[in-house]
């Protein structure tokens, strides 16, 4: 029987990788799309590529924290804590331009969604060094 740690590790490994496959899909969708010349740009097509993207941003960190040496666990736990850190400190977007505004507010909710999703990991301990 896996260890809890051993099991969380190959949750995070999976989620991650799903999660960053979805996106990369969703890209490669809007690309060749756009690509056979007659597609029309407008919100319906961007919105699904732009949540894509903004809810495997986080995954992306985990993964590259785990590429540089981190146990996925702790990885998770880092993304984590800089994304509270970075939500409790923004604000809501206030630019000129709405798409950005619009955008930043897709990246905030996918960094809640990934707080929420991962919650339960929380309760692990970073590993000693």
């Amino acid at each position: 029987m896996p260890t809890p740690e051993a099991s969380a590790t190959a949750e995070i490994l999976s989620v991650a990788e799903s999660t960053i496959a979805r996106a990369d899909k969703k890209r490669q969708e809007l690309a060749t799309d756009m690509a056979a010349g007659s597609f029309h740009i407008d919100p319906l097509s961007l919105g699904p590529v732009l949540r894509a993207q903004a809810a495997a941003l986080p995954w992306r960190q985990v993964r590259a924290e785990i590429q540089s040496g981190l146990a996925p666990v702790a990885a998770l736990l880092d993304v984590r804590a800089e994304l509270t850190r970075r939500l409790l400190s923004m604000s809501e977007g206030v630019q000129a331009d709405g798409l950005l505004n619009e955008f930043e507010r897709m990246e905030r909710e996918a960094s809640r969604d990934f707080l929420r999703l991962t919650a339960r990991f929380a309760k692990h301990k970073q590993p000693s060094a």
